[in-house]
């Protein structure tokens, strides 16, 4: 029977939580995700914040963008909230605000809520999701999706990522530079490298994938990537 696997952010390395779920038999494959901390299913994705994370970035506006995003890409998003929540509470100033929040969270974001005391108790929830949406609900993991609802803008963008070694940054480069995705497609190798700040590998990739037939069978473009469970 093949492995359980999920996707991690490659930021999420540095909590060890990664390492953990390797230890327990598990695949975990690194990316630089641009919506979420873990990727679970084609439905759900998890979102992990330190109880101290949630407040700082509940103060300087990260916090709504990112559970913003996650819920309009994913059907089933969680957060997990990991660490003393009493410190949530503690200030009787702030408990209102922090309540609300939650509130707001939950039933206008559609947010599933975990609290989690520690990061093994984090671990266990994210295998926890993980046997759920594989043996209860039949889901795999999908690296990159499509939103539900997308402005022409992201659109353009989702479709650039949709190239290998082709992330966000590099995707809003090329659109800022050459202005739209037929310019990008037209354009020759040296362009792309130069106004569009791609790579060399980027670039090679990029052009032998636009030029490669559809009726070509058995031919891959890409060697198979290595990936390390």
């Amino acid at each position: 029977m093949a492995k359980l696997f999920l996707y991690a952010d490659a930021r999420e390395l540095s909590s060890g939580i990664p390492e953990l779920i390797k230890k327990e038999n598990i695949n975990v494959y690194v990316r630089n995700l641009t919506v979420a901390d873990y990727i679970i299913s084609d439905r759900c994705a998890v979102e992990r914040k330190s109880v101290t994370d949630f407040i700082s970035s509940l103060f300087d506006g990260r916090l709504i963008d990112q559970l913003n995003r996650l819920s309009k890409v994913y059907e089933k998003p969680v957060l997990i909230l990991e660490g003393d929540i009493n410190l949530l509470y503690d200030d009787a100033q702030r408990r209102n605000f922090f309540l609300k929040t939650l509130f707001n969270l939950t039933i206008d974001y559609n947010i599933r809520l975990l609290f989690s005391s520690c990061k093994n108790l984090t671990k266990d929830m994210l295998i926890g999701l993980l046997q759920y949406e594989k043996f209860d609900k039949p889901r795999y993991p999908i690296a990159r999706r499509k939103p539900k609802t997308l402005e022409r803008r992201e659109l353009l963008k989702f479709i650039l990522k949709g190239f290998p070694y082709i992330g966000d940054k590099s995707a809003e480069k090329l659109l800022q530079s050459f202005g739209s995705l037929r310019k990008i497609f037209t354009s020759h190798a040296r362009e792309l490298m130069r106004k569009g700040k791609l790579t060399l590998k980027q670039v090679k990739t990029f052009t032998e994938i636009l030029d490669t037939s559809y009726s070509l069978e058995g031919e891959n473009i890409l060697q198979q990537e290595k990936l390390e469970a």
